[in-house]
């Protein structure tokens, strides 16, 4: 079984790729609490490629955002459409080569429900200009810190394939 990289290890990449692409990212977290933030303004020089990031925790953030109240009263705040709605609100006026990931979820150890129980993390990625953008859902176990760190690390690895499938238009 490979051992999968570190969040500093895949926050060390993440700048290295956005840096060579002369790209930005803004980070999108409720249920990590800023967590990815704080990893990628641990690396010297981050302003450079880290435009900074949002912790809409409660729906109200999320709707002051910009996420429909649609969204959040059909799908809920845990959702992809919700966490596609955080990544590209966020992008709105930026120029090519800005990148958005956005991380929506139960940490617990309450708040889950039969069809979205403790542990559930919804992700999405989106890149400016071509309003590309993709998400996904993964139910993760452990404890509240083990679910954020395997939110975080999940969300990094899809950002790395996102930019590799999605590199920023020509500027």
């Amino acid at each position: 079984m490979t051992k999968r990289p570190t969040i500093l290890q895949l926050i060390t990449q993440t700048a290295a790729i956005l840096t060579s692409l002369k790209g930005h990212l803004i980070s999108v977290e409720s249920c990590t609490g800023g967590g990815l933030g704080y990893f990628c303004t641990s690396l010297p020089g981050a302003s450079s490629w880290y435009e900074g990031g949002h912790i809409p925790y409660q729906n109200a953030a999320k709707l002051a955002l910009g996420v429909s109240p649609t969204i959040l009263d059909q799908y809920g705040a845990v959702s992809t459409q919700c966490a596609e709605a955080l990544a590209c609100t966020v992008l709105r006026d930026r120029p090519a080569g800005y990148y958005a990931l956005a991380i929506t979820g139960i940490a617990g150890p309450d708040g889950g429900s039969p069809t979205k129980p403790v542990g559930t993390v919804c992700f999405a990625w989106a890149q400016s200009i071509t309003h590309s953008h993709q998400s996904a859902i993964r139910q993760f176990n452990g404890d509240r810190d083990a679910i954020r760190q395997q939110a975080m690390i999940t969300a990094l690895e899809g950002l790395h394939q996102f930019i590799a499938r999605y590199p920023p238009a020509d500027r």
